[in-house]
């Protein structure tokens, strides 16, 4: 060995004989004993020592594979502390394009809100457009329906005016060129125009109804109160017998879906259809006949069945224009053969929904009443009718009979008015 060499070793076993007292080991005397010791038992021993060789250097390949990933580790703190700072400065950033992006959103957020709001508005606007549409077309309907009708009234009322002018055209016949002119100038002077909470009516002057109507714009309110008291739960038909000139038809008109109007009297069956058309009662049928217990014909009866006497022209015509109470007359089977009419049971005309049936027939209310049996069983009406005992003594049903064949179809009788002990209006409801 080289003395470089050497002293080298010789440096480098001081360095490790120091490192092994510093380490807590000292030198014994007995070292050359446990030396001479050691080479004795060396060949058995020795085997061990190079399993521990192996173990060292395992442990050393170990600490040289720590070292490497440590190595590795450290690189890749590096580069992960690198990228942490590129990061860091890419933070600011992507903070700036956030916030802008953000309120780009915010804005296109209001935006929508706002176009929502005139969407909502347009289609609220195009919705009452279509509406008023709608509404116009439907104005625009009932304009024209209105037109006709009205069309259809002037018409009714021009029809019934002609049929005026060709009954005073048949008496200016009868009674010569003169007569008639006078004849027609007393038309004229006797006929007028009432008006009425209930409506417009053509009245005969003198007479007992119209000149109360012209007075006072009502007849019979008791029975009108009636009529408005049925019409608030029944709507379907109401018939008035003894019609006279419509002030009860026309109230019905108003009230029900329907109204049959019977007057067997010429002279107020010409009024009674005038003050229909004229109050435009579409819904009305006025029939010149009279309701009985059954089918016959009936007329005007001769004088001394009358509650009052009957004006007569100078041919022996009834003459309404002369008469003080048009509602006064009586219609019997063998009458006087005057204003010769049909008369016929209410049952008869198989009537559906019959709401109200007022009666006032000067005497024949029994006889009515008698021949409704089945309509008063089938569509339980009210009925409001007038009984007047000497007068229905010309007919043969007695107050009696009408009582028992009320109460056999389960109805209450009341008195709604009493004229005289003689005169009474009842009410009979359907229990």
């Amino acid at each position: 060995m080289p003395l470089d060499d050497t002293g080298t070793a010789n440096s480098r076993l001081a360095e490790l004989k120091a490192g092994v007292t510093a380490a807590g080991f000292r030198p014994t005397p007995l070292a050359p004993v446990m030396w001479a010791i050691r080479r004795l038992f060396w060949p058995i021993f020795r085997q061990y020592h190079f399993f521990q060789v192996e173990q060292m250097a395992a442990a050393v390949s170990r600490l040289d594979q720590y070292e490497e990933r440590l190595n590795r580790l450290d690189a890749d703190s590096t580069a992960l502390a690198i990228r942490h700072r590129e990061v860091l400065e890419e933070v600011p950033k992507a903070s700036v394009a956030h916030f802008q992006l953000a309120t780009d959103l915010a804005a296109v957020v209001n935006r929508q809100a706002v176009l929502e709001q005139d969407s909502v508005r347009l289609l609220s606007e195009i919705v009452s457009i279509r509406e008023s549409l709608a509404a116009g077309a439907e104005w625009k309907d009932d304009l024209a329906s209105s037109q006709a009708e009205l069309a259809g009234r002037q018409q009714q009322l021009a029809d019934h005016l002609n049929a005026g002018l060709a009954s005073l055209q048949q008496q200016e016949t009868r009674l010569g060129q003169q007569e008639a002119r006078l004849e027609l100038l007393d038309h004229r002077t006797k006929l007028a125009l009432a008006t009425s909470p209930t409506g417009l009516f053509v009245v005969k002057v003198g007479d007992l109804v119209s000149d109360t109507i012209a007075a006072t714009g009502v007849w019979d309110p008791h029975v009108l109160a009636t009529v408005e008291e049925v019409a608030r739960t029944r709507h379907g038909v109401a018939i008035d017998a003894g019609a006279h000139i419509g002030f009860m038809t026309v109230a019905m008109a108003a009230r029900f879906s329907r109204v049959l109007s019977f007057e067997p009297n010429s002279f107020n069956y010409q009024l009674l259809s005038a003050n229909v058309a004229l109050n435009g009662c579409g819904n009305v049928t006025c029939i010149q006949e009279a309701l009985f217990s059954h089918e016959t014909q009936i007329s005007l009866a001769a004088n001394p069945q009358q509650e009052i006497p009957m004006p007569l022209s100078a041919e022996g015509a009834f003459d309404g224009l002369g008469a003080s109470n048009l509602g006064a007359y009586s219609f019997v089977e063998n009458g006087s053969g005057l204003s010769r009419v049909r008369a016929r049971a209410l049952d008869s005309f198989q009537l559906a929904d019959v709401g109200l049936i007022k009666i006032d027939v000067q005497g024949a209310d029994g006889e009515v009443l008698a021949g409704a049996r089945d309509t008063l069983a089938r569509c339980r009406p009210v009925v409001v009718f007038e009984w007047e005992e000497l007068l229905a003594r010309n007919f043969g049903v007695s107050f009696q009979t009408v009582v028992e064949s009320l109460n056999g179809l389960n109805y209450k009788l009341e008195v709604l008015k009493r004229s005289s002990e003689k005169q009474v209006d009842y009410i009979a409801r359907p229990l």
